[in-house]
């Protein structure tokens, strides 16, 4: 078999609206057909003649959409309809919301999770079929993990004490004066009143109300496991 492949990164600009209102606000431009997409799925819709991937996906725990944009001057068309048809609902420009991110348990490729990851280590072994009859890339490699076990897990925790800074790297977490993992996203939610965290711990410590001590800048905290999403973060 000869084959002449060129690899390429493509000229491709994602738009994402994003929040409780964005389904309403898509529909206005694309039409009634953005209803029928199912989460983590997309479909081709017209805009001006042209045609879009609309894929129901995005960043935040509200829900929404990101549109493929790969035509800069009907891209900027498309911009101005989305601000047009979300004034209603006081629509503006915006980026991914640390605080919601965090609280939602949504994690940070190259922070929380890295290439050393799994999705057993990153929590999200539900999205992992071990008997899926096909030919997939890694699934080998992760039945192998599976099979041994894991070491260490991402999971939620909540600080205790003032508003902590934000960290620039890794905070050390600790039991009885040994390192057993480490925050690698932490914020305060104001919703909560709590400084809320994402970090990989030793699997022995992993199950929620576990007790630790996080080594912040500002001090030593205690700290404990929690379910993510936190409790309330997807009550808008």
């Amino acid at each position: 078999m000869k084959l002449d492949v060129k690899i390429f990164e493509p000229d491709i600009w994602p738009l994402a609206v994003q929040g409780p209102k964005a389904e309403d606000v898509v529909v206005a431009v694309f039409g009634e057909a953005v209803r029928k997409t199912k989460f983590f799925r997309f479909d081709n819709l017209e805009f001006m003649g042209h045609k879009f991937l609309v894929a129901r996906s995005g960043w935040s725990a509200q829900g929404g959409f990101e549109i493929y944009v790969d035509d800069a001057v009907i891209g900027v068309q498309l911009y101005d309809a989305l601000a047009k048809a979300g004034k209603q609902f006081d629509i503006g420009p915006g980026c991914p919301n640390l605080i919601e991110r965090i609280e939602a348990g949504l994690m940070t490729y190259g922070s929380d999770i890295t290439r050393a990851d799994t999705p057993l280590e990153a929590a999200m072994e539900q999205y992992v079929s071990l008997d899926a009859d096909i030919d997939a890339i890694g699934l080998d490699a992760i039945r192998a993990v599976a099979k041994r076990g894991i070491d260490r897990r991402v999971c939620g925790l909540t600080i205790d004490g003032p508003k902590v800074p934000a960290n620039r790297n890794p905070w050390p977490v600790k039991v009885g004066g040994k390192q057993i993992g480490s925050v690698t996203s932490a914020v305060w939610s104001p919703r909560l009143e709590t400084n809320v965290a994402l970090g990989q711990l030793a699997i022995g410590y992993t199950p929620v109300g576990t007790k630790v001590l996080v080594q912040t800048p500002a001090g030593e905290f205690s700290a404990q496991v929690s379910p993510v999403p936190f409790d309330g973060a997807t009550k808008k």
